[in-house]
């Protein structure tokens, strides 16, 4: 995952949570994340999106995966 500069208060949490599961999984050398169905379905539940209407809002918050 490749995130965009922003100051939104989602791209903020987006960032957050990136950077626990890069932690969690060892996947701390590179800038780029595999974002997962279950980490589509915990960042819905987050922001009460379901997982398509999750990976627009990743979109438009500049994530790219």
């Amino acid at each position: 995952v490749k995130l965009a500069e922003s100051d939104s208060l989602e791209a903020h949490v987006v960032r957050r949570y990136v950077n626990m599961i890069q932690k969690e999984r060892g996947e701390l050398h590179g800038r780029m994340l595999p974002i997962r169905a279950e980490d589509l379905k915990a960042l819905g539940r987050f922001f009460e999106r379901d997982e398509a209407a999750m990976e627009i809002k990743l979109a438009e918050l500049g994530l790219h995966y």
